[in-house]
Protein backbone atom coordinates (compact mmCIF):
# COMPACT_ATOMS: atom_id res chain seq x y z
CA UNK A 1 0.00 0.00 0.00
CA UNK A 2 3.09 2.78 0.74
CA UNK A 3 4.34 1.96 -1.96
CA UNK A 4 1.78 2.05 -4.03
CA UNK A 5 0.89 6.09 -2.59
CA UNK A 6 4.69 6.38 -3.60
CA UNK A 7 3.85 5.43 -7.40
CA UNK A 8 1.05 7.61 -7.42
CA UNK A 9 2.69 10.62 -5.66
CA UNK A 10 5.44 10.49 -7.95
CA UNK A 11 2.97 10.09 -11.26
CA UNK A 12 1.37 12.94 -9.49
CA UNK A 13 4.34 14.93 -9.41
CA UNK A 14 5.36 14.11 -12.65
CA UNK A 15 2.35 15.05 -14.61
CA UNK A 16 2.07 18.02 -12.91
CA UNK A 17 5.50 18.94 -14.42
CA UNK A 18 4.76 17.62 -18.00
CA UNK A 19 1.41 20.05 -18.02
CA UNK A 20 2.78 22.75 -15.87
CA UNK A 21 5.48 23.81 -18.08
CA UNK A 22 4.39 23.84 -21.54
CA UNK A 23 1.11 25.88 -20.11
CA UNK A 24 3.54 28.55 -18.75
CA UNK A 25 5.28 28.60 -21.91
CA UNK A 26 2.05 28.98 -24.39
CA UNK A 27 0.20 31.23 -22.07
CA UNK A 28 3.66 33.72 -22.45
CA UNK A 29 5.12 33.52 -25.73
CA UNK A 30 5.90 36.77 -26.08
CA UNK A 31 8.67 36.40 -23.53
CA UNK A 32 11.99 36.47 -25.05
CA UNK A 33 15.12 35.16 -23.42
CA UNK A 34 15.71 32.07 -22.33
CA UNK A 35 16.25 33.37 -18.57
CA UNK A 36 13.44 35.01 -18.53
CA UNK A 37 11.08 31.74 -19.87
CA UNK A 38 13.58 29.63 -16.65
CA UNK A 39 11.98 32.02 -14.51
CA UNK A 40 8.75 31.46 -15.18
CA UNK A 41 9.27 27.77 -14.81
CA UNK A 42 11.01 28.00 -12.06
CA UNK A 43 8.82 30.13 -10.26
CA UNK A 44 6.21 27.73 -10.52
CA UNK A 45 8.30 24.56 -9.20
CA UNK A 46 9.96 26.55 -6.33
CA UNK A 47 6.80 25.80 -4.51
CA UNK A 48 7.42 22.22 -4.73
CA UNK A 49 11.16 22.05 -3.76
CA UNK A 50 9.80 23.94 -0.35
CA UNK A 51 7.02 21.40 0.38
CA UNK A 52 9.51 18.46 0.05
CA UNK A 53 11.37 20.11 2.42
CA UNK A 54 10.30 17.66 5.59
CA UNK A 55 11.46 19.72 8.10
CA UNK A 56 9.26 22.27 6.49
CA UNK A 57 7.47 22.90 9.58
CA UNK A 58 10.19 23.53 11.70
CA UNK A 59 10.88 26.91 9.58
CA UNK A 60 7.35 28.37 10.17
CA UNK A 61 8.48 31.59 11.90
CA UNK A 62 6.58 33.27 15.03
CA UNK A 63 3.91 34.84 13.10
CA UNK A 64 2.96 31.19 11.90
CA UNK A 65 4.09 31.41 8.47
CA UNK A 66 6.65 30.57 6.02
CA UNK A 67 9.18 33.74 4.90
CA UNK A 68 10.09 33.35 1.54
CA UNK A 69 12.88 35.90 -0.41
CA UNK A 70 12.92 37.10 -3.82
CA UNK A 71 16.69 37.83 -3.96
CA UNK A 72 17.80 40.37 -6.54
CA UNK A 73 21.02 43.00 -7.58
CA UNK A 74 19.47 45.50 -9.67
CA UNK A 75 16.30 44.00 -11.41
CA UNK A 76 13.93 44.54 -8.56
CA UNK A 77 10.78 45.26 -10.93
CA UNK A 78 11.22 41.07 -11.98
CA UNK A 79 11.89 40.24 -7.79
CA UNK A 80 8.49 42.30 -7.74
CA UNK A 81 6.67 39.98 -10.15
CA UNK A 82 8.60 36.83 -9.18
CA UNK A 83 7.19 37.56 -5.33
CA UNK A 84 3.78 38.40 -6.72
CA UNK A 85 3.30 35.27 -8.04
CA UNK A 86 3.95 33.48 -4.87
CA UNK A 87 1.98 35.77 -3.01
CA UNK A 88 -0.81 34.42 -5.13
CA UNK A 89 0.01 30.99 -4.28
CA UNK A 90 -0.83 31.42 -0.42
CA UNK A 91 0.33 28.58 1.19
CA UNK A 92 2.13 25.69 1.35
CA UNK A 93 1.45 22.30 3.11
CA UNK A 94 -1.39 24.47 4.25
CA UNK A 95 1.15 26.92 5.76
CA UNK A 96 0.78 30.65 4.55
CA UNK A 97 3.28 32.58 2.88
CA UNK A 98 5.07 35.73 3.60
CA UNK A 99 6.98 36.53 0.34
CA UNK A 100 9.59 39.60 0.37
CA UNK A 101 11.97 41.05 -2.49
CA UNK A 102 15.26 41.76 -1.16
CA UNK A 103 18.81 42.63 -2.27
CA UNK A 104 21.57 40.01 -1.68
CA UNK A 105 23.07 43.01 0.99
CA UNK A 106 20.42 42.80 2.98
CA UNK A 107 19.82 39.55 2.82
CA UNK A 108 23.70 38.96 3.74
CA UNK A 109 23.40 41.82 6.76
CA UNK A 110 19.34 40.29 8.01
CA UNK A 111 18.81 39.16 11.44
CA UNK A 112 18.81 35.27 11.44
CA UNK A 113 14.52 34.93 11.33
CA UNK A 114 13.64 31.95 10.07
CA UNK A 115 13.32 31.42 5.91
CA UNK A 116 11.66 28.62 4.15
CA UNK A 117 13.65 29.05 0.75
CA UNK A 118 15.18 32.31 -1.16
CA UNK A 119 14.99 32.26 -5.27
CA UNK A 120 17.49 33.99 -6.71
CA UNK A 121 15.54 36.34 -9.67
CA UNK A 122 18.76 37.42 -11.86
CA UNK A 123 21.94 35.65 -13.17
CA UNK A 124 25.17 36.69 -11.91
CA UNK A 125 24.10 37.61 -8.46
CA UNK A 126 27.00 36.81 -6.20
CA UNK A 127 25.80 33.27 -4.24
CA UNK A 128 28.23 32.69 -1.85
CA UNK A 129 27.17 34.43 1.21
CA UNK A 130 23.77 33.09 0.75
CA UNK A 131 24.44 29.84 0.66
CA UNK A 132 26.64 30.22 3.24
CA UNK A 133 23.47 31.55 5.54
CA UNK A 134 21.87 29.26 4.06
CA UNK A 135 23.73 26.40 5.32
CA UNK A 136 24.09 28.18 9.00
CA UNK A 137 20.17 28.50 9.05
CA UNK A 138 19.16 25.46 6.54
CA UNK A 139 16.81 26.87 4.30
CA UNK A 140 16.68 26.19 0.71
CA UNK A 141 18.41 28.70 -2.16
CA UNK A 142 16.74 28.01 -5.49
CA UNK A 143 18.39 29.35 -8.52
CA UNK A 144 16.93 28.87 -12.03
CA UNK A 145 19.83 30.12 -13.75
CA UNK A 146 22.53 27.81 -15.35
CA UNK A 147 25.99 26.40 -13.61
CA UNK A 148 24.04 28.21 -10.15
CA UNK A 149 23.40 24.62 -9.14
CA UNK A 150 27.16 23.91 -9.50
CA UNK A 151 27.62 27.08 -7.09
CA UNK A 152 26.13 25.55 -4.31
CA UNK A 153 22.64 26.55 -4.61
CA UNK A 154 20.53 24.10 -3.42
CA UNK A 155 18.23 23.64 -6.17
CA UNK A 156 17.55 25.01 -9.61
CA UNK A 157 16.39 23.61 -13.18
CA UNK A 158 17.94 20.33 -14.97
CA UNK A 159 16.72 21.30 -18.71
CA UNK A 160 17.45 18.75 -21.50
CA UNK A 161 14.47 17.11 -23.71
CA UNK A 162 12.09 17.53 -20.18
CA UNK A 163 12.51 19.45 -17.65
CA UNK A 164 13.31 18.50 -13.74
CA UNK A 165 14.20 19.68 -10.41
CA UNK A 166 18.18 19.68 -9.97
CA UNK A 167 19.38 19.52 -6.32
CA UNK A 168 23.22 19.44 -5.43
CA UNK A 169 23.27 16.89 -2.63
CA UNK A 170 26.02 18.57 -0.72
CA UNK A 171 25.23 22.13 -0.40
CA UNK A 172 21.91 19.78 0.98
CA UNK A 173 23.60 17.40 3.05
CA UNK A 174 25.30 20.69 5.12
CA UNK A 175 22.38 22.46 4.86
CA UNK A 176 20.28 19.87 6.94
CA UNK A 177 17.82 19.70 4.46
CA UNK A 178 16.10 16.27 4.11
CA UNK A 179 14.08 16.18 1.24
CA UNK A 180 10.87 13.81 0.29
CA UNK A 181 12.13 10.35 -1.31
CA UNK A 182 9.90 11.05 -4.27
CA UNK A 183 10.97 14.28 -5.08
CA UNK A 184 14.79 13.34 -4.88
CA UNK A 185 14.36 10.07 -7.53
CA UNK A 186 12.56 12.37 -9.74
CA UNK A 187 15.35 14.96 -9.76
CA UNK A 188 18.58 15.68 -11.41
CA UNK A 189 21.26 15.57 -8.81
CA UNK A 190 24.38 17.21 -8.43
CA UNK A 191 26.80 15.38 -6.05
Amino acid sequence: MVEHTKKYKKKILIGFLIITIPCILLAFPDIEGSDNRRLLIAVDLFPSFLASDKNIHNKIDIDDKLHVVIAYQYDQQTAEDMAQRLKNLGKIRGIPLTVKSLTVNDIEHSNNEKIAGIFISESMIPLKPIINKSIVNQFIVFSPFEGDVEKGATGGLYITEKILPYININTMNLAKINMKSFFLRVSKKYE
